[in-house]
């Protein structure tokens, strides 16, 4: 029992906790460690830290990269990853010392392609302990549909908390090289149910090893009620998507599969509005990824035109240098001053951005647009909005 295990560890903005987490790596019983750390373009003390603990542990690789999010940072770490299994572990969280021997040695007993402990959490008021039962799970493709049920129903005895698995690196790199750039949070709930299908067996045991820090200025827990939302209804998404278009799936049933999905989404907006008391967003905008250095004028201050803006000011790449509607006086927002219709368009711009409901109203600014302000059919878009919380994205089918 001595193959290489590899520990890749997302760095952003925790080197206030990072020397806890890096303890406990250090203090492990089993020593054949890869400790990949990947800093994911922190603006505090964090990028100095990982190069001075390469001076302090041979084991220690170190990427620096431009910030792209938590996939991209695990993804990063992958490239570098040379052990026969993979933990990931955050860098604001840490393990018990013999956490990564005991696993290891269970793993190589059962063989089985997959380990799962339990944890706790602390900090922010949410101190528990979240244990599992000592037992072995045979996936065969004919218990797929009722794993993967059983797991939406009730959490089953299988979590997707990415911190309690260590992984088969075979396994765990072929299906997170499939993973989107664009998934944000829970990354672990859509991974664990694309690695699935490649499992034939998986161990949970009773310990819980992970200390998972709870709060509220992390990566994975705040950006801003808005980010979150949108975020969260991603993964959602695409976990949905992927379970609906999957043949392996098939016999998952629509009722357990709609039930899970609107029950974890209005979950996650209670959290929020608990958490920060704002505005949560009813309309989402689609496919942002055609706006990406772009400049726009966005067109239409109500409910629609708020959460369009709301979204489109979370990305550096996007810009947005006019807000404009027909009657700005009736809108009233601290953070943007709505401007009238008059010299709104003789800035320079890509595109405008009509951010209304109606069709018919829609197609009425289109045609005031093109005919009164000389704004060029090619430059305006509109898109029937739609609320974040009632759709899913079925015709989004994730490899």
């Amino acid at each position: 029992m001595n193959d290489k295990v590899s520990i890749i560890i997302p760095v952003y903005n925790v080197s206030a906790y990072l020397p806890e987490c890096m303890e406990s790596v250090f203090a492990q019983t089993y020593e054949n460690l890869e400790i990949i750390l990947v800093d994911d373009g922190s603006s505090d003390a964090s990028s100095e830290c990982c190069d001075k603990y390469v001076e302090i542990d041979k084991r220690i690789k170190v990427v620096h990269k431009k910030n792209g999010g938590l996939v991209s940072a695990r993804k990063a770490g992958l490239e570098l990853v040379t052990g026969k299994y993979i933990f990931n572990l955050d860098g604001d969280d840490w393990i018990d010392t013999d956490t990564i021997e005991t696993c290891i040695k269970r793993l190589e007993k059962d063989e089985s392609d997959i380990i799962q402990f339990g944890y706790y959490t602390f900090g922010n008021n949410q101190d528990g302990i979240h244990s599992n039962l000592d037992a072995i799970f045979t996936i065969e493709p004919e218990s797929l549909d009722g794993v993967i049920s059983d797991l939406l129903k009730t959490n089953g005895c299988l979590n997707t908390l990415m911190g309690t698995k260590i992984y088969k690196t075979r396994i765990f790199r072929d299906v997170y090289s499939k993973m989107p750039d664009t998934i944000k949070r829970a990354d672990d709930l859509l991974v664990f149910v694309m690695a699935l299908p490649e499992v034939k067996r998986v161990t949970t045991i009773t310990n819980c090893f992970l200390h998972y820090r709870m709060r509220r200025d992390s990566k994975s827990h705040l950006h801003d009620g808005m980010s979150q939302v949108i975020d969260f209804d991603n993964t959602i998404n695409h976990v949905y998507s992927y379970i609906k278009n999957k043949d392996f799936y098939s016999n998952v049933t629509s009722e357990i599969l709609d039930n899970w999905a609107v029950s974890y989404k209005i979950g996650q907006l209670n959290n929020e509005l608990k958490y920060y008391g704002e505005h949560i967003p009813v309309y989402k905008m689609s496919d942002l990824n055609r706006f990406k250095g772009k400049r726009l004028i966005l067109y239409g201050a109500g409910a629609v035109g708020r959460d369009y803006y709301r979204q489109l000011s979370l990305y550096n790449n996007i810009s947005v240098v006019r807000w404009v509607d027909k009657d700005p006086l009736k809108y009233s927002y601290d953070y943007y001053s709505i401007s009238g219709l008059e010299d709104a368009f003789k800035c320079d711009y890509d595109y405008v951005i009509i951010a209304v409901q109606s069709e018919r109203l829609a197609v009425e600014i289109w045609e005031d647009l093109t005919e009164s302000w000389n704004v060029l059919d090619k430059k305006i878009v509109w898109d029937k909005p739609h609320k974040i919380w009632e759709r899913l994205v079925e015709n989004d089918k994730p490899e």
